[in-house]
């Protein structure tokens, strides 16, 4: 198989694990330290259940690591980069938002011009 491709579909299966909001914001809050479900179960708002799921996936990626300490596990990002490139692509949204208000603007007086 072509090697380009193995990296580029390998690539794929990565970037999946950032295909869920839930799993953004848990990126996120472990940019800030190491967390157990319990911290970002209430950080997030949403079961530990789901909690547990998302870090299951993460870590299945080795986007991120975990240590038991007595009865916790504390996760922390395997790389302190993973928050800085989403960072990265928020920045890229909030140009493109600002770009398309600048758009949406001309385009309204241009609409409203009665020449």
């Amino acid at each position: 198989m072509d090697p380009a491709r193995v990296v580029a579909e390998a690539l794929a299966d990565l970037l999946s694990a950032f295909a869920h909001a839930d799993r953004i914001r848990i990126i996120e809050e472990l940019a800030h330290g190491e967390r157990d479900v319990g911290a970002l179960h209430a950080a997030l708002g949403t079961s530990r259940t789901a909690v547990s799921q998302h870090l299951g996936l993460l870590r299945g990626r080795r986007l991120v690591t975990a240590v038991r300490r007595g009865q916790h596990v504390f996760y922390q990002l395997a790389t302190p980069e993973i928050a800085r490139w989403l960072e990265s692509g928020a920045r890229l949204l909030s140009i493109e938002a600002s770009a398309t208000r600048l758009v949406v603007t001309a385009l309204r007086k241009v609409k409203s011009d009665p020449r």
